[in-house]
């Protein structure tokens, strides 16, 4: 503004109230940009909420390698979505997603470096484990995984209510959820499933935690008399019996990483067993083979790669969005959009042939009226 206008304008700035909902311009370092699209496919963020495209930017590609961990095929991905990215240039969104998918492809050469795999077959030694011969690990792992990402969900959601001033809800709604999944991920490591030792005092503290969660804001609303004591009290049960019912499908979930990732493996092993049989036919066994290891590897890349991808925005939706994110802002409209780019259409330039013609009439009448050797011959450079 003050490049363009100089000192001729007032600038005046006030904070917004309470009643006002400020729109959301989503301001991200260019690695992150992409990945924007994926949040917005839920719901921009409100101005008092945070952000989750920064941390989805890392855990997206990371969940979708290890669903789709090959280190051939994430290449290929990787390659081809950088590629495609600098070759389309609009829509935006397009070239946006090109480059997802090159960070997906990442991802899958990270997991595949790990688990010693391409192109759906053994090649080099794991640098971490064989996901195929230690399934339990792995499983627990999955598992894992997902408590990790669920309980960034949920201190997000403190953090939150921290942001709108909601002091009391981060103390009584938010914080008794993370110590309660914090502390029984926990025991359930130490202690298994051996109940004896659950009973003998662990399991009061996790009464102490649900109690904290279901009662604690009912009783501060009683004291302060502030809100409506058995609206409050109905609203906690309702909730803290959603929390309990859905903690164990929401972290079980994340099972489908090592399902996935056994599909993956499964797949492309029937590819090798079919084109092993077609390897027999006589004459063009050997070409046979060929067109169906890449044919069967591509469909492998394509179909399997979208129910990945698809699996991946499940979980980042519905299991770790649903903890924090709301996804109801409005976007920041600014006063002047300026677009990338703009088609131009070059038309053929046209000619005035009516005044051509009379030009060549008149030289034609000059040079008919020629009189003398002195009287220069008139052609195209007359003026």
């Amino acid at each position: 503004m003050k490049k363009s206008l100089g000192d001729n304008f007032i600038l005046l700035s006030s904070n917004h109230g309470k009643s006002e909902d400020p729109p959301t311009a989503l301001l991200n370092p260019p690695f992150v940009k992409p990945f924007e699209m994926i949040t917005k496919l839920y719901g921009l963020p409100h101005y008092d909420e945070v952000d989750p495209t920064p941390a989805m930017a890392v855990t997206f590609p990371l969940i979708f390698g290890l669903m789709f961990g090959d280190l051939g095929h994430g290449a290929i991905l990787f390659l081809g979505g950088l590629l495609l990215s600098f070759m389309i240039k609009y829509p935006k969104e397009w070239r946006e997603f090109c480059k997802i998918l090159a960070a997906c492809g990442l991802g899958s050469i990270l997991a595949g470096l790990l688990f010693g795999e391409a192109f759906g077959r053994h090649v080099f030694t794991p640098l971490w484990l064989d996901p195929f011969d230690n399934v339990i690990t792995f499983l627990t792992f999955s598992l894992l995984v997902g408590v990790l990402q669920i309980m960034t969900g949920f201190v997000l959601n403190f953090v939150n209510f921290m942001l709108r001033g909601e002091c009391i809800n981060a103390l009584t709604v938010s914080l008794p959820k993370i110590i309660f999944y914090g502390l029984a991920v926990y025991l359930l490591m130490e202690f298994k499933l051996n109940f004896d030792l659950w009973l003998s005092g662990p399991i009061f503290y996790l009464s102490a935690a649900l109690f904290f969660l279901i009662f604690g804001k009912p009783i501060f609303t009683l004291i302060s008399r502030k809100g409506e004591f058995i609206h409050v009290l109905s609203e906690r049960l309702f909730e803290g019996s959603e929390f309990l019912l859905s903690l164990l499908s929401n972290t079980m979930s994340y099972a489908r990483i090592l399902a996935l990732l056994m599909a993956h493996w499964a797949l492309l092993t029937a590819t090798y067993a079919i084109s092993d049989l077609a390897s027999t036919i006589p004459m063009f066994g050997q070409t046979v083979e060929w067109i169906m290891i890449i044919g069967g590897n591509i469909f492998v890349m394509a179909f399997e790669g979208l129910i990945v991808f698809i699996h991946t925005l499940r979980l980042h939706f519905y299991e770790w969005f649903s903890k924090f994110y709301e996804g109801t802002g409005t976007a920041f409209q600014p006063y002047k959009y300026r677009q990338e780019y703009v088609e131009i259409e070059v038309l053929p330039k046209r000619r005035n042939t009516k005044k051509a013609d009379e030009v060549k009439f008149f030289i034609a009448i000059l040079n008919l009226m020629r009189v003398s050797s002195s009287l220069p011959r008139v052609g195209k450079n007359f003026p």
